[in-house]
């Protein structure tokens, strides 16, 4: 499935993302932090992405397509996706760190 998304983009923009998730999953096998202690917190954050995006939607209908607010819905739902990221990945290592 991967395989088949990656086919409609551009090799540069497939080897970027998959330079961040490599990045990002280093980051969470080395660090010292703890991040399968906030499964609450990703949840939050899923809710402010939904009702964002349902913000976006009324906005959209209302003004018009902005590109700034697309933007900023494009950085948070990046932002909580690498925090879904690194939890899994804490989660698969299995490792509590001290």
């Amino acid at each position: 499935m991967v395989a088949t998304i990656s086919s409609f983009y551009t090799t540069n923009s497939v080897m970027v993302a998959a330079g961040i998730c490599l990045g990002i999953s280093l980051f969470a096998i080395q660090t010292k932090i703890d991040f399968t202690l906030c499964s609450g917190l990703l949840f939050a954050l899923c809710l402010v992405l939904i009702f964002f995006g349902f913000s976006c939607i009324i906005v959209y209908a209302t003004i018009g397509y902005s590109y700034i607010l697309d933007c900023v819905y494009g950085g948070l739902a990046a932002l909580v996706f690498s925090l879904f990221l690194i939890y899994d990945t804490q989660m698969i290592v299995g490792r509590k760190k001290t």
